[in-house]
């Protein structure tokens, strides 16, 4: 008998590997749905950092078991509090120092201090603030700059003799190339007026650099027959 799980395990081996080879920055890394996340990160052929705060035994432990069931792959664990934002760079620059690079970056961490409004204090209010919201912008904030630099060295490294207009295609097909893979996160409408407008004039106006479609065209047939209207 052949379970949903096998079925799923089954097939991770034979779709492309979108995160094949790249290095993930997990947040709260270490533990339940972090956790979670990087070993299936590992699964599909990346490279894992994980965040922890304090809890070293966890994390060894979570290193041991990720190295062993993934020992293609480099895991690494960084302790950091992230409602703090020099932590955050602490933090991020030890992931390149140990694994080269941060392709990319889970903001997974978060903690709740579970009060009525009634007993909930300032202080526990800003704990909850700093780590689940600040932190967040922390490490996108750290993050970016870093990943920024790395797409316009890859874009010198390849093509030296890109002009201005190729380099700002090759970016918008880098940030569709991102946009392919999220959910709900829908881009502002002058930044995908923008985004379209130059992509039309790449190579390849209808995908990302990877192949994944960014803009799906239907004909009227095609949407009454998947609809089964003919």
């Amino acid at each position: 008998m052949t379970t949903s799980l096998d079925a799923r395990e089954q097939s991770r081996g034979t779709r492309p590997g979108l995160v094949e080879g790249r290095v993930a920055l997990v947040t709260g890394g270490t533990r339940g749905i972090g956790a979670a996340i990087c070993h299936e990160l590992a699964g599909q052929g990346a490279h894992v950092a994980a965040g922890f705060w304090h809890d070293h035994e966890a994390a060894e432990k979570f290193l041991a078991d990720v190295s062993a069931e993934h020992p293609d792959q480099r895991v690494t664990i960084h302790e950091g509090n992230i409602g703090h934002a020099d932590a955050c760079r602490r933090v991020l620059h030890e992931v390149i120092d140990q694994q080269g690079q941060v392709d990319i970056l889970v903001n997974n961490a978060g903690i709740t201090i579970d009060r009525t409004v009634a007993k909930m204090t300032d202080e526990d209010w800003q704990k909850v603030i700093a780590v689940n919201l600040s932190g967040a912008f922390f490490m996108a904030a750290a993050a970016v700059e870093h990943m920024l630099h790395e797409l316009l060295d890859q874009i010198s490294r390849e093509e030296q003799s890109l002009n201005l207009e190729k380099i700002r295609g090759r970016i918008a097909a880098s940030i569709a190339c991102h946009a392919a893979i999220k959910i709900n996160m829908p881009l502002e409408q002058n930044k995908m007026e923008w985004l379209l407008a130059e992509l039309a004039k790449t190579d390849h106006p209808m995908s990302c650099p990877h192949g994944r479609p960014v803009v799906l065209r239907y004909s009227v047939k095609d949407i009454q027959k998947a609809f089964k209207r003919i």
